[in-house]
């Protein structure tokens, strides 16, 4: 999500790949190594991007929803997601078992 909300910052701002890296201090390759997901930001850059590109760091790591955009996630991903904690309850579930029986062999 992060390389997407770069991208798309940096349109909205009317910047080239060629702008944003020379506001940056880096090349272009670089910007688009970050726009393709193929490298990550550190937290240092990550900031100056976001003040480049007059955003919050939170909205580039889509911590906060971008003003006017709903959140669109696919049935798979809800679905995903409800797996997910399907999931940690029955290991929560099991780890609570586990942990009585330990403690009724250790009373005998």
């Amino acid at each position: 999500m992060l390389s997407k909300n770069i991208r798309k910052a940096r349109f909205e701002r009317g910047f080239t790949q060629g702008d944003l890296g020379k506001k940056l201090g880096v090349l272009h390759n670089t910007v688009s190594n970050y726009e393709t997901g193929r490298v990550v930001p550190d937290g240092e850059m990550l900031k100056k991007i976001a003040e480049t590109l007059g955003v919050s760091v939170d909205a580039l790591l889509a911590l906060e929803e971008p003003s006017g955009v709903a959140d669109v996630r696919t049935r798979t991903e809800v679905n995903e997601q409800d797996k997910e904690a399907q999931m940690l309850k029955v290991i929560s579930s099991q780890q609570e078992t586990i942990a009585k029986l330990v403690t009724m062999l250790g009373e005998k």
